[in-house]
């Protein structure tokens, strides 16, 4: 796997020069996870990382978005597969495009392999092409082990890592009052 420290300059600088314009928002499409065993897994790990990439996307220094996310229509999985693969015909390109209102496409997928192998790729939207792939592992057991995390926490963490992401480079959490 590359080294992708550099994928929050990515989504923010490559978005703004497929519009054309430097400060244009790029816009980013995570969809839900394929994990056949249970499918709400899946779900449940794209939302988290929705969630986490909206930390991130606002950058405060220079007080502006990095980058927009946006909800994708639901593709199907054949679809999804050759997206990851990055196989997509100009058919697939099209229909892709149509379903996705966004610059950049996240899609993933999940395998048990004795523990859940979860690969996660980038895809650009207008050329199709595979711009970034990353792959986490998450053992439930971890859970049980580090009782200050959540289900998905790791492998999230790891995800964000892998992007170029780190807990400097998050919203400061809101105040909250002793009550």
């Amino acid at each position: 796997m590359m080294p992708v420290r550099v994928l929050c300059l990515f989504a923010g600088l490559l978005c703004g020069m497929m519009s054309g314009s430097a400060d244009a928002t790029g816009r980013i499409a995570v969809h839900p996870f394929r994990y056949n065993a249970d499918p709400d897994y899946g779900v449940y790990l794209a939302d988290r990382l929705t969630s986490e990439l909206y930390n991130h996307s606002y950058f405060q220094a220079l007080d502006s978005l990095r980058f927009e996310l946006i909800e994708p229509d639901t593709l199907t999985n054949e679809l999804i597969e050759r997206a990851i693969g990055g196989t997509l015909g100009p058919e697939d390109l099209a229909e892709v495009r149509d379903h996705v209102d966004a610059d950049h496409l996240v899609p993933g997928t999940i395998t048990y392999l004795g523990h859940l192998s979860i690969q996660v790729t980038v895809l650009d939207v207008a050329s199709g092409r595979v711009a970034w792939k990353g792959s986490a592992t998450d053992n439930p057991a971890w859970t049980w082990t580090q009782m200050d995390k959540n289900v998905g926490d790791i492998p999230v963490a790891s995800i964000l890592e892998a992007m170029g992401y780190d807990t400097f480079d998050t919203r400061p959490r809101p105040l909250t009052a002793d009550l």
